[in-house]
């Protein structure tokens, strides 16, 4: 079996280098992609939610929320701020809020 030579080294190394270089970069673009998968889920999360608001869809934004008695929602009040508290508060002011003129539209 004869190995060619190129450049002082056998082909074969070569070969190898460049399968070795090609499968870092392989990798790495797996990495790459594997990375953006979550910023798309949430991105897809933040649309739905927006989505289910706009259309003042309460069960559909209740599923979004989470059920917890620890749940904030923050939000701007005739004066200041309020906080409300708790999956039950959060829902009723959102359904509050739905009664009147209500959108969001995210820049």
């Amino acid at each position: 079996m004869a190995i060619s030579m190129k450049m002082g080294r056998p082909v074969s190394w070569r070969v190898r280098k460049r399968t070795a270089v090609l499968g870092a970069l392989l990798l790495l673009a797996g990495v790459h992609a594997s990375a953006e998968t979550p910023e798309g889920e949430i991105k897809s999360a933040y649309k739905n939610l927006i989505d289910a608001e706009n259309r003042h869809d309460v069960p559909a934004v209740k599923a979004m929320v989470w059920n917890s008695a620890s749940t904030l929602f923050v939000a701007k009040a005739p004066v200041g701020w309020h906080g409300y508290w708790g999956i039950d508060d959060v829902i009723q002011h959102l359904h509050d809020m739905y009664q009147g003129a209500f959108r969001i539209d995210p820049v």
